[in-house]
C-alpha cells in the first residue's frame, strides 16, 4: 500500500496565498515576544508567595522608592540582607548586577532574562533618577491673567 503525499490533496497555491483564507503563508499567528516562559517550579513558588525572585523584586522596588541615589540603593539592599556583586556603574564593571538572598545558595542575576527589564543595573539607576526628578518638581498653580 502506497501512501499519498499531502501536497496531492491540497489545491494549488494561487499567487503565493493560501487558497481557503487568502492569507500569506509567511505570516505568523503568534506575535514574537521578549518574555521567556516560566518554569513550573518558579510558577508554583510564585503562587505560594515563597519565590526568591518575587521577594527580590519586591525588595528592589521598595529600596528604589526609598533610595536617594544608586549607592544608597545598594546600601539599603545590603541592609536587607542581600549579598551583591557587580554593583558598580563604571564602564569596566561587570555587565550584570547579582543579588544573593541571605537564605539562598546562589546569586540571582539582575538581567532582562531572569528578573525582567525593570531590574537591570541601568534600569534600576534610571528608575531612581526618574523618581528624584519627579519628587523635586514643585507644582505652582497657573495664574489667570485677565
Amino acid at each position: 500500500m502506497r501512501r499519498a503525499s499531502l501536497s496531492a490533496n491540497l489545491p494549488a497555491k494561487a499567487n503565493g496565498q493560501i487558497p481557503c483564507t487568502g492569507a500569506s503563508p509567511y505570516l505568523s499567528i503568534i506575535a514574537p515576544s521578549n518574555k521567556r516562559g516560566m518554569k513550573y517550579n518558579e510558577w508554583a513558588l510564585k503562587n505560594n508567595g515563597t519565590s526568591y525572585k518575587q521577594l527580590l523584586k519586591q525588595d528592589i522596588d521598595t529600596c528604589i522608592n526609598a533610595a536617594k541615589n544608586y549607592d544608597h540603593f545598594i546600601e539599603l539592599m545590603r541592609l536587607k540582607g542581600y549579598e551583591i556583586k557587580g554593583d558598580s556603574l563604571s564602564t569596566d564593571a561587570a555587565k550584570y548586577i547579582s543579588f544573593k538572598p541571605s537564605g539562598s545558595k546562589q546569586f540571582i542575576r539582575g538581567s532582562a532574562k531572569s528578573l525582567g527589564d525593570k531590574y537591570t543595573k541601568e534600569s534600576i539607576n534610571n528608575r531612581i533618577l526618574k523618581r528624584q526628578e519627579n519628587t523635586h518638581k514643585i507644582p505652582f498653580p497657573k495664574k489667570n491673567i485677565t
